[in-house]
């Protein structure tokens, strides 16, 4: 155990030893529609991707993430849920990629410009 400053550094090791990592990637276009929102939503987008796709597992099914998308998405195999917001990706090994963000009022998806009727 290494106690530096009153600090025990053992745990922040072994924390990052056993935590898993995935790398986010941003397409052009999702970084397009990421940068349209303003940047309290921008935000909160982000810290769910932390939370739900980097530090999480992003294949796990849970309230706010599905596999497969019903009906299937033209954009992607993953939907990530953020309040009305919606994160579109795909998962390549250890690497996450964000493909769209748009937004859901009732059943109307607007990304970037485009409506979507659902």
């Amino acid at each position: 155990m290494l106690t530096i400053l009153g600090l025990t550094l053992v745990s922040t090791i072994v924390y990052h030893l056993n935590s898993r990592m995935n790398t986010v990637e941003f397409l052009p276009q999702a970084a397009e529609d990421l940068l349209a929102f303003k940047v309290y939503i921008q935000k909160i987008i982000r810290a769910d991707i932390r939370t739900q796709l980097e530090e999480g597992d992003p294949r796990e099914e849970t309230r706010n993430k599905q596999h497969p998308l019903d009906p299937p998405s033209p954009f992607a195999d993953y939907e990530l849920r953020v309040q009305k917001w919606r994160v579109f990706y795909w998962i390549e090994g250890e690497t996450v990629v964000i493909l769209r963000i748009g937004v859901k009022e009732k059943n109307r998806l607007r990304i970037g410009g485009e409506e979507i009727r659902l």
